[in-house]
């Protein structure tokens, strides 16, 4: 059966929805030009600066895990034999079917299995650095929805690789203090039993059972790589489960902490989606699936009718990318068209919409690291749909590639950014329409904002020129238009 346009759209829309922190279609996305590797090392060096700033180690922690989840999602892609930037017209042709794109997004075990054996150490890596990120982050700031969202997002895409992880430098795992030492002795000699043909069976039904599982964990670790391969596929068996689990919790209790704030929400603005909804959604899924869980159905049912009630709201996505001009200090309102509305992909899900867009004087800030000129989504615009790393602004986006930590980028800083001028506002960047900033005789650019207009942000010393001039940027905040 072939697919139209049309529903690939909306059944991108609805994996979005389904499966949490807009994971479907940042994994679907072409690989990123941006310099992963770079941000990383800078909010790296802005955690040491400040280490008690939880925001910080959760931005940290969703770039890791964005490069590990990216990555292990190209495997699995190339795996089952499909390019991404073809999958509209793979749909279409009925060579993919809805079910096996909504594994793959997911990260059905079947997948995950094809590749665990190929993962690059690199991206082990990105997972435990994720994770040990994120586990700071809530250490600072436990009552944050979106932290604990964030965290059983990568332990559930995470969780086919648990036996690869050491989970006592992750968690600080040790054995549960309640255990005394018959106890320690009986999950010691379960875990043993992992590797004995005629009570092996017995013993992993017995660790299944969620409350054994999570009090054995610290004796599965150390069993990790035993030399009994019964033992180790067992045990690894185990600690994907444990991880799944923990996902649950992390997801159950985004709901509880963020549900009240979204309930009340008549219009959703905010680019992240309702914390909520996206929490509670995963929970249904994961809870319903597991095995010897008893799962409360009161608690079930609340979280049902809660993601049903939340659907219903009207949702408006808002987007900043960064804007400026040469031709002096202009005003934000003056470098913007009212009234005009251009098609573009702005914020970066794939699907061109109508945007308001800027006037003829105005550029938008681009990354161009390959200088093709060619521009076609918001992910290689300066702000919130960045690389799809969710950056809350443009600003913080600059202040990852400020590797002086110097408050501006100046030199080899200034490497690969430019400027888009869309003289025609067609939405299409057309030839000599993006120049890089060396062309443009921008010698700086300020990382921070310091005044807010309305809704958006802004620096009146954003740029400087060679010649000695120095000019606003904007980062401006946006919303589709109706069609």
């Amino acid at each position: 059966m072939k697919l139209s346009r049309v529903r690939v759209v909306g059944l991108c829309a609805f994996l979005v929805a389904a499966f949490g922190v807009r994971s479907a279609l940042g994994i679907l996305g072409r690989p990123t030009s941006w310099p992963i590797d770079r941000m990383l090392l800078n909010v790296g060096r802005y955690v040491e600066k400040h280490p008690e700033a939880a925001e910080a180690h959760y931005c940290l922690g969703r770039i890791h895990t964005y490069a590990f989840v990216h990555e292990i999602a190209q495997l699995a892609i190339y795996s089952f034999g499909t390019r991404m930037e073809s999958l509209p017209e793979e749909l279409e042709a009925g060579r993919m079917t809805l079910d096996e794109l909504a594994q793959l997004v997911v990260g059905n075990q079947r997948w995950a299995g094809q590749v665990s054996r190929h993962v690059p150490e690199v991206q082990i890596e990105h997972l435990v650095e994720g994770l040990r990120s994120l586990r700071r982050a809530l250490e600072l700031a436990p009552a944050r929805g979106a932290f604990h969202l964030t965290m059983a997002y990568a332990l559930e895409r995470g969780s086919h690789l648990a036996s690869q992880v050491d989970a006592e430098q992750v968690f600080a795992l040790e054995p549960p203090e309640e255990l005394d030492d018959t106890s320690c002795q009986f999950y010691e000699r379960l875990v043993r039993e992992l590797g004995q043909p005629d009570k092996a069976e017995k013993a992993l039904e017995a660790l299944l059972e969620p409350t054994k599982l999570q009090r054995a964990l610290a004796f599965l670790n150390r069993e990790r790589a035993s030399s009994d391969v019964r033992r180790q596929e067992n045990v690894a068996h185990l600690l994907a489960r444990a991880w799944l689990d923990q996902a649950i919790e992390h997801y159950r209790l985004a709901f509880v902490l963020a549900y009240e704030p979204d309930r009340s929400e008549e219009l959703v603005h905010d680019y992240w989606g309702l914390t909520s909804l996206e929490a509670g959604e995963a929970y249904l899924r994961l809870s319903a699936g597991r095995p010897g869980l008893e799962p409360d159905e009161a608690f079930r049912a609340r979280v049902s009718t809660a993601v049903a009630e939340l659907r219903q709201k009207p949702f408006v996505s808002s987007v900043t990318p960064i804007l400026l001009s040469l031709k002096g200090c202009r005003m934000l309102d003056d470098l913007i068209a009212p009234g005009d509305a251009v098609l573009f992909d702005v914020d970066g899900d794939l699907v061109e919409e109508p945007w308001p867009w800027l006037g003829s004087e105005a550029g938008w800030l681009v990354w161009d690291p390959k200088h093709t000129g060619v521009i076609t989504s918001g992910r290689q615009l300066f702000g919130t749909a960045s690389g799809w790393f969710f950056f809350p602004d443009g600003y913080r986006v600059l202040d990852a590639l400020d590797d002086d930590r110097s408050g501006e980028l100046r030199g080899a800083e200034l490497m690969g950014i430019a400027v888009w001028f869309d003289r025609d506002s067609d939405g299409v960047s057309d030839r000599g329409e993006v120049v890089s900033v060396e062309a443009l005789g921008i010698v700086a650019l300020a990382t921070e904002a310091t005044e807010r207009i309305g809704l958006s942000l802004g620096n009146p010393c954003g740029l400087e020129l060679a010649d000695g001039r120095v000019l606003p940027t904007y980062d401006w905040v946006l919303a589709p238009q109706a069609p």
